[in-house]
């Protein structure tokens, strides 16, 4: 018959076990699922935004004016934005511009060769599973992108030589061509 000693340790042992299971195991784990909920929102967040402002700076031959442009970029960052984050994405909202989640800037910086950025930050709140029993409902996650677009000025050179003679019509609505190529809508 085991001793009495004995059986007491062993029942303290498993107290004390499941005590630590309870206080430092179960939280550890819950808040390593949060965190790991926590990074994979921030990565697809930044994905967005990154590819936002890529999209948006590729929009700015969208109008003949700074506004128009800066208008036309502004507009398509948050379209891709809200495109690449859905709405209800592991229970966050879509980051938009009305909700003051999206913020988009476009600014042109003159003495870079005329290049102008495209700067976007996002937020969005994240609902978490298991700190919620510690009062933390929800956290926030942050991302930020920046694309730049440099402007162009292209001249075409044509030979009105004699030797082009005969080839001048053809040359000139193939030069034509190639503008339009660079005119938005026009492909």
């Amino acid at each position: 018959m085991p001793d009495r000693s004995h059986r007491w340790k062993r029942k303290g042992s498993i107290i004390l076990l499941s005590l630590m299971l309870l206080t430092v195991l179960l939280p550890m784990v819950g808040l390593g699922i949060d965190v790991t909920m926590l990074y994979l929102m921030k990565a697809k967040l930044s994905a967005a935004v990154d590819g936002g402002a890529i999209a948006a700076a590729r929009s700015l031959s969208a109008g003949l004016t700074f506004d128009e442009q800066r208008d036309s970029a502004v507009k398509t960052a948050e379209q891709f934005v809200q495109a690449n984050f859905p709405d209800g994405f592991w229970g966050a909202s879509t980051p938009s511009l009305a909700a003051g989640t999206l913020k988009v800037d476009v600014t042109q910086d003159m003495a870079s060769y005329r290049r102008t950025l495209v700067s976007i930050e996002a937020r969005v709140q994240v609902p978490l599973l298991f700190m919620r029993v510690l009062g933390h409902d929800h956290s926030t996650v942050a991302a930020a992108g920046t694309a730049a677009r440099r402007d162009v000025r292209l001249v075409l050179v044509l030979d009105r030589s004699a030797s082009m003679s005969g080839y001048m019509s053809e040359l000139r609505e193939n030069a034509k061509d190639f503008v339009r190529k660079f005119k938005h809508g026009d492909q």
